[in-house]
């Protein structure tokens, strides 16, 4: 899933490129821009807040003090720290080598650094890698099928919304919110499978 992962991104970024997704940027774009009203962009960057630092240095002892208190690994919550912050460090690394700059400042509803890169999104990637493992931990400790059912839509709602208010809020084109899904997914994938290797490891020594 890692490898496929990195081709579609590969194959999507050489589409931009070409240029073959300008009408893609453009159409999805306006359809959000049309959307634009006070009251909806209050929610929208409520929204886009859930993919701020400040939002996840609260998920943070959450998820520490859930599987604590439930005696399950604790430690995952330094897990997820490591994932949150090496998909960080990739994104910028991502967007000094692609160097393409956000939408034109007058459509901006947040704040911003003119001549700030835009490509992929890190607002999309990071909450890809992040709340996916929130996702990947429901279903490592179930607590019942609809529950997790529930817990899995609503963080899966959530990343997705995050990416779509980058959009809406003028800060990314719809292109680059695609990207950073599927870099963040791709990262993801390979996290937990390191992780997971790391624990097998572990465990086998402890058993010797």
């Amino acid at each position: 899933m890692f490898v496929l992962g990195i081709i579609v991104f590969i194959k999507f970024t050489g589409k931009l490129h070409q240029g073959e997704l300008n009408t893609f940027d453009e159409g999805v774009t306006d359809f959000f821009f049309a959307l634009r009203s006070p009251g909806f962009t209050s929610i929208m960057t409520f929204i886009t807040d859930m993919g701020n630092v400040i939002a996840y240095l609260i998920w943070l002892p959450v998820i520490f003090f859930v599987l604590y208190f439930a005696k399950r690994e604790w430690s995952r919550s330094i897990e997820a720290m490591v994932i949150l912050l090496s998909s960080f460090l990739l994104n910028i690394a991502l967007k000094a080598y692609y160097g393409r700059v956000r939408p034109d400042p007058q459509y901006w509803l947040v704040d911003l650094t003119e001549g700030s890169l835009s490509y992929p999104s890190g607002h999309s990637m990071t909450a890809m890698a992040f709340y996916g493992f929130i996702i990947y931990l429901v279903h490592r400790y179930p607590i019942n099928t609809a529950l997790t059912t529930l817990l899995s839509l609503l963080f899966g709602a959530l990343i997705l919304m995050i990416g779509i208010t980058r959009i809406y809020l003028g800060a990314h084109f719809p292109t680059d919110v695609v990207a950073g899904f599927v870099a963040g997914f791709a990262w993801l994938v390979l996290s937990i499978s390191t992780l997971r290797y790391f624990r097998y490891r572990r465990d086998n020594k402890a058993k010797l």
